[in-house]
């Protein structure tokens, strides 16, 4: 698996974000909301471009909602309070992957049968994003 890109993106990616949000532009204005724009700006917007822009143009509470990123967007066109479009969310993921991202080894935790050795710790923990992070032993690894 994969993780989702979860590096900053800015105005110049506009284009690329309004392309990826292509099948879900009905629900722009929940989108918007999910993504941390006030409802009374988005109210005085017309169209999908526009709240892209003012996303990514961070006219919202950033340090309460993060900076914007494709991991952000997936989020927001997955979720129920989103777009509930899990297949666009996918899709998005799909093309917008954190190259860096090295998965948990699935046996990583537990030894081998018959082994005597004992298991490194494993703990899984949930940001405030609901992204799941888990430490094996002292390393860390996230998955959206």
């Amino acid at each position: 698996a994969n993780k989702v890109d979860s590096t900053e993106i800015s105005v110049a990616n506009k284009i690329e974000v309004e392309a990826a949000l292509g099948d879900v532009e009905t629900k722009w204005k929940e989108i918007g909301i999910f993504l941390g724009l006030e409802m009374r700006k988005l109210n005085g917007l017309d169209e999908m471009s526009e709240m892209v822009e003012m996303w990514l143009s961070k006219r919202y509470d950033i340090k309460h909602f993060g900076n914007p990123s494709w991991q952000k967007l997936v989020s927001a066109v997955g979720s129920k309070a989103g777009a509930g479009d899990v297949a666009a969310a996918e899709d998005i993921a799909s093309k917008h992957f954190d190259p860096n991202f090295k998965e948990a080894p699935a046996d990583a935790a537990t030894p081998a049968p018959g082994s005597t050795e004992s298991a490194e710790k494993v703990v899984k923990i949930t940001d405030e994003d609901d992204h799941c992070l888990v430490r094996v032993g002292d390393k860390k690894y996230e998955a959206y």
